[in-house]
This record gives C-alpha cells, structure tokens and sequence, in this order.
C-alpha cells in the first residue's frame, strides 16, 4: 500500500512539526448503520441512509483520518489513500466498504466542506445523458454481425464486448481496474487477430545478443541453441509487441486527433448534487499531431500500466495523471482511459464489419 507508506512518513513529519491536520472522503457501507467507529487512524462516521437499485439498504459514511496540512488538499494523494484506507477496512471488517472519487471543498461564503464528485471526469461521455434519438437499427446489426461469426470469433468478441462493459460499470469506482480490463481485451483481440513475428532478426534484442555471443566465441550449435531459449523465455515481450502492433496496424493514425467532446456536469454548491451538464468544446481524442512513434509509446505504457497493477498493484491511472496527459500528449506515459476505451470500440466495431451478417434472426413483429 503505496499510497498509505507515503502518508504515514508525511504523518510523522506533520507530527514532528505540529502540523497535523485532517483529510475527509466518503465511503459507501453496508446496512443501515447508526453512529460511527474510531481507531487511533481512522474515524468512520455515519452520514445518512441510501437506497441504490438492487442493492440492500447502505450508508453513507465519513472517512477521516490525520494527514499533514501541506498535503490534506492533495487531490492525488487523497484519492490514492482512500482507496486504500477502503481495501484496507474490506479486508480487517470482512464487508465491502466503497471509496467514492470525490474531493471535499470549501466554497466562498458556504460554511460547510463540500464533496465534490469527481468519478465521472475520467471519461465524462459514460455518464452523459443517454437519448433515444440515436438508430435502433445499429443494435440489430451489430447483434446480427455477432452470431454470424465463427464460434471461435464470437467467443473473443463477445468476452471483448462484456470486458468492455464491466469496465464502464468500474470507470467511476476503480479506475485502474476499469483501464486493466479494456487493456486486457484490447489484448485478447490482438491475441485472436493480429500477427506478430517470432523470428530471431525481428526482435528488438537480438543484435545485443548477437554481440554477446561473439565475445562468448560461441559455436554454431550453440548460438542456434540460445537463440531458441531467448526467444522462448521473452514470450512476454512477444505479446506486448503483438498487442501494439495489432493496434497501431488495425487504427488509422488520424483516429487519434480526431475531434471529441467530454461532457460536464454541472454542481449546485448549496444543495451540493449534481444538477444538469452541457458538451465542452472539442478536443483531440488524444494529441492534435500523432505520430506513428508517439502512439506506439503510449500503448507500449499502456500494456505496461496493466500488468503493473495486474502483477505488482501499482496505480498509474487517476484524474491527475489523465488532466497531465491532456496538456502534454507527446510525452503521455501511457494511451489516455477514454481513447483507450475509443479505440476498443473501434476494434471492435471493425472486427464485426468484417463479419458478413448471414444469421436468420426469427422475425419477431413487436407492437
């Protein structure tokens, strides 16, 4: 737990320098909880009732805990301690404790913190407001494109279809399992459609092995025999490689530029809920000028952001990180989780065109 190391070193500096303040979020639990529970580090207590569709009843509950002033408004370092401080009071209390992606705020002239939601802004079009405008007819088509394909196709679309949807319902809880998954079944297609080459020349290494077995002054046989165990042993490698290059072929470069627009909430500060929203105006889904270079870059990072939270539980993605990437695309760490999600829809999209729509649907005449 990363994020509470680094807030434990901060707490006994704010100690040392009698400068201890306090951080606040929410988090939902469990029941019709009354009252509250403190320990030494975090205080819990009970806001008010809610009622969410197919669940039990819940609570809405304070989160506190001691922090040192200069970082107590860190919108980085609040965000990662309480999710945190959530899997950490999951695991000791055996109940699923909900970290909610907001940020606690004084207004002018308002007496009370606020809390400011914050979930929906790392891919904002999720939770614009859905239209019935839109052609009925792309559901049939798309539908009927699914069950015309061959059983082992349908399988990685349809997995890929369902990974993309658990990672929207995940985008405004768990952002970093929400990007995990849309890497992932960017991968699965990648594993189902696209190429890679395994041949010694090809990989990036080898003429740094080559030069090694010169000085090793290695026979024939020898250098054959190690050149199938390298291979062999950097199947990783081969499949970061297959992932980004079956999405660097299958995406036109300008899919990357392409205007978008991110919708915006707006927030009633004195009754503290959402109100309405509106379109902001365009922007590059991910960088105005992209590069064949750039984006191999950023979704080399963004396989790499994957496996580091899969392997190793490191959390490269949140709101920050996102808002950095906006202003300088060119030096992005990894591919942005809204055009990550854009460009499995693409890959999608474009594997079930490819598919010729020859299933019998029953003709179903609805009134």
């Amino acid at each position: 737990m990363r994020a509470l190391w680094h807030w434990v070193r901060g707490l006994r500096k704010a100690v040392d320098d009698g400068d201890v303040g306090s951080a606040i979020t929410r988090v939902i639990v469990p029941g019709a909880v009354q009252g509250g529970l403190k320990s030494r580090y975090a205080e819990l207590t009970a806001e008010q009732h809610i009622h969410r569709v197919g669940l039990p009843i819940e609570t809405l509950t304070n989160l506190e805990w001691p922090a040192h002033k200069q970082t107590q408004s860190d919108m980085r370092s609040i965000a990662g301690q309480s999710q945190e401080w959530a899997g950490l009071l999951t695991f000791t209390f055996n109940r699923r404790i909900e970290a909610l992606e907001e940020i606690h705020t004084r207004l002018l002239g308002v007496e009370y913190s606020l809390a400011v939601p914050l979930g929906d802004r790392i891919d904002s079009t999720l939770m614009a407001p859905f239209t019935t405008d839109a052609d009925a007819n792309h559901v049939t088509n798309n539908l009927t494109r699914l069950l015309s394909l061959s059983p082992e196709d349908h399988d990685v679309i349809s997995a890929a279809i369902q990974m993309h949807y658990s990672a929207c319902l995940l985008s405004t809880r768990e952002t970093n399992a929400a990007y995990a998954l849309l890497v992932g079944a960017l991968e699965l297609l990648s594993k189902r459609f696209g190429t890679t080459s395994s041949a010694w020349d090809d990989w990036s290494e080898s003429s740094r092995w080559e030069g090694t077995f010169r000085k090793g002054k290695l026979n024939d046989d020898q250098k054959s025999r190690m050149r199938k165990a390298l291979l062999a042993d950097n199947k990783h490698r081969n499949l970061k490689r297959r992932f980004v290059d079956y999405a660097l072929s299958s995406i036109p470069l300008e899919f990357w530029s392409e205007p978008i627009q991110d919708w915006s909430h707006e927030f009633d500060a004195s009754a503290g809920t959402i109100t309405g929203g509106h379109w902001e105006k365009e922007r590059p889904r991910f960088i105005a000028e992209p590069t064949e270079t750039i984006i191999r870059n950023a979704l080399s990072g963004a396989y790499q952001a994957r496996s580091s939270f899969v392997h190793e539980g490191r959390r490269t993605v949140d709101l920050v990180t996102e808002m950095s990437i906006q202003v300088k695309p060119d030096e992005a760490p990894r591919l942005p989780f809204r055009a990550t999600r854009d460009a499995l829809r693409f890959l999608i999209s474009a594997e079930l065109e490819r598919a010729s729509p020859t299933f019998n649907m029953p003709n179903v005449i609805r009134a």
